[in-house]
């Protein structure tokens, strides 16, 4: 994923400052709670610069695909982090940004941070299944986007068990991103359903 910056800053040092103002990465917003984690650094006379807490740093650092970026994971797990802010912080911005995958593109980063270093992420399989979901469920938005589609159609075309394409169907509905009608899921709102 591209970092979007709306400016980087580098000194003859090789230091690095990537400025993102609200929205970083390209869809991860400043949420009310990294705001509360965040230190403050330095007060200047027009600028208070606040450090971001390693959780997020870690999350921002998972959801690009930079190879210096897994290393940076690398050291911020070594020294140690809370994953429950993690997981809270991940989820709650998958609910601010429906359009992106954020749980799939962070456990992308995730993964090649276990592969590469064999580190035990804390809830590694937690992730996993979070990122599944996420993705199975984007794929049939996407499916029934096309065209209504029968429980029995994304069975086919998912070769999944048909209880958990089910199970993400009733979630879906409940979310009021997709309804059913006869035997047929559409996508909300649909112009066919009235």
């Amino acid at each position: 994923m591209k970092m979007k910056t709306r400016a980087v800053i580098e000194n003859i040092d090789g230091f690095r400052w990537d400025i993102f103002v609200n929205i970083v990465c390209g869809g991860l917003k400043s949420s009310k709670e990294m705001i509360s984690r965040a230190q403050l650094f330095k007060k200047l006379k027009h600028i208070i610069a606040y450090l971001v807490s390693p959780e997020d740093i870690f999350i921002f650092k998972a959801v690009t695909s930079r190879p210096r970026d897994r290393q940076d994971m690398f050291v911020l797990f070594s020294h140690g982090l809370d994953t429950k802010i993690i997981k809270e912080e991940i989820r709650r911005q998958a609910q601010l940004n429906t359009n992106k995958a954020w749980l799939s593109y962070f456990f992308v980063g995730l993964d090649e941070l276990v592969e590469e270093y064999k580190v035990i992420f804390p809830e590694y399989d937690w992730f996993l299944k979070t990122a599944e979901r996420e993705m199975m469920e984007l794929l049939i938005v996407e499916f029934i986007k096309k065209k209504p589609r029968t429980i029995d159609d994304l069975v086919l075309l998912l070769k999944c068990e048909k209880r958990v394409i089910q199970e993400i169907l009733n979630s879906l509905q409940k979310q009021g991103s997709i309804v059913k009608k006869d035997e047929a899921y559409f996508e909300y709102p649909s112009s066919t359903i009235y």
